[in-house]
């Protein structure tokens, strides 16, 4: 694929959304929002990798069904900037990890709970937020494809139909008997 982006970038980052939702899940009982933003981008995370997937296949039986180049280009801006979001939140997670595994690290609790995380939620929402909207887009424009695919079906069958009125008078001879249409 084009522009440096593959589905491994989709599974990389699926794989890293999960680690750092199970480590917040895990350590930041009180950070439910953060969780659930976290579990939202993995989920729609992982909408977009089924969405390539399928397309790459179709492409692969169909070459004039192409995914164009800006999808590949807009997806992996919106995937750097995912990644980004997410491995500052794992490094938060990395950083207070003993949150999770011993209640006698109430200070570190008591640092967390001091530092100021809500630009970094915001990037996160907004990053699922573009991510949604990328996938809509592209459904948009699926259905386009197929629209206009579809307003071309009449023409064609009107194409084949004399065609094959044309073989059906051919096969029937010039005695009247029927013949076998090839």
């Amino acid at each position: 694929m084009s522009f440096g982006f593959s589905p491994a970038d989709i599974i990389s980052l699926v794989t890293l959304t999960t680690k750092t939702y199970h480590g917040w899940r895990d350590a930041c009982g009180e950070y439910t929002d953060v969780t659930g933003t976290l579990n939202s981008l993995r989920v729609v995370l992982e909408r977009v990798d089924t969405h390539f997937k399928k397309r790459e296949t179709i492409s692969a039986l169909d070459s004039s069904d192409k995914q164009p180049d800006h999808e590949h280009e807009d997806l992996h801006q919106i995937l750097d900037a995912c990644k980004g979001a997410v491995a500052e939140f794992n490094g938060v997670v990395a950083r207070y990890s003993s949150l999770s595994s011993s209640r006698s690290r109430n200070w570190e609790r008591i640092r967390l709970g001091n530092k100021d995380l809500s630009k970094l939620r915001a990037k996160l929402n907004q990053h699922v937020t573009n991510l949604s909207a990328y996938l809509l887009t592209v459904q948009l424009e699926s259905i386009d494809r197929v629209t206009e695919d579809m307003a071309t079906l009449p023409d064609l069958i009107l194409q084949g139909l004399p065609v094959a009125l044309g073989a059906l008078i051919d096969a029937r001879g010039s005695d009247g008997r029927s013949t076998r249409v090839q």
